[in-house]
């Protein structure tokens, strides 16, 4: 029952860091690698390989150069749908990529989040489903070393929602119309259960094993935007002192390795 892993990468022109971009997908990388069943197929679309990834890994996971123009932050008429487009082509690059193989299930993971070490045991266990969204999990704030549990971790994060392999077509083209036809792009994460209950109909269930960390506070988040002045940056660094917890051992053996 291998699990196909789609992680779309921003490019350097996208990027506020490189070096943290490349850091924290490696990161990412150890997470997969450290799971304690290895039935996964990886896919990492994006424009520039990291340094890390020159020398092969795992040979079940694989680099996928994009083969579309990278939008740039720099540029005059750059707006945040060139951010999102751009995201969405990887997204469909890499399960065009995938599109031939024996998949059970498929995982869209972002670059800076983590899997716990027992994700795709868990996931492997459940069957019959259409989709599994991760509601419980982690908020890690990487810069204090601390995390905060959250039981609304499928509101805040895109790495929560795990489908069927035969949920949905999958794209037979790398191409930006097909946006509707998966639900990973056609709905945002926290609707994205509205694919299943709504348009298709098809079961799916929630789940309340924590097997996400949502990594934040790495200065590279896409949510940065919105803490715009003092006050609101104020308060996201205090936040975790005030809500979350030092990292632990087990925080640590889960996630970290």
């Amino acid at each position: 029952m291998t699990i196909g892993i789609v992680i779309p990468l921003k490019s350097k022109k996208i990027s506020r860091d490189w070096q943290v971009t490349c850091d924290s997908l490696e990161a990412t990388i150890k997470s997969i690698v450290a799971q304690s069943i290895q039935d996964y197929n990886v896919i990492i679309v994006g424009h520039d390989r990291p340094d890390f990834l020159k020398n092969t890994l795992n040979s079940n996971i694989k680099f996928k150069v994009a083969e579309f123009e990278a939008p740039d932050r720099n540029a005059i008429n750059f707006t945040t749908k060139d951010l999102i487009n751009d995201k969405t082509l990887k997204i469909i690059s890499g399960l065009y990529e995938l599109r031939n193989e024996s998949l059970s299930y498929l995982y869209q993971l972002d670059s800076d989040d983590l899997m716990h070490v027992d994700f795709i045991k868990i996931i492997q266990s459940i069957e019959n489903v259409s989709a599994i969204i991760i509601e419980n999990g982690y908020l890690y704030y990487k810069s204090s070393n601390r995390f905060i549990e959250t039981g609304e971790l499928d509101q805040l994060c895109g790495s929560t929602v795990v489908i069927a392999s035969g949920a949905f077509e999958m794209p037979d083209k790398v191409d930006i119309s097909l946006i509707h036809n998966v639900p990973w792009t056609k709905y945002r994460h926290m609707n994205i259960y509205k694919y299943f209950e709504y348009d298709t109909k098809q079961t799916y269930v929630r789940l309340n094993e924590k097997l996400v960390a949502y990594v934040l506070a790495s200065g590279d988040n896409f949510s940065d935007r919105w803490r715009n002045n003092w006050f609101k940056q104020f308060k996201w660094k205090l936040k975790p002192f005030l809500k979350g917890r030092r990292v632990n051992d087990e925080f640590r053996d889960n996630f970290l390795g």
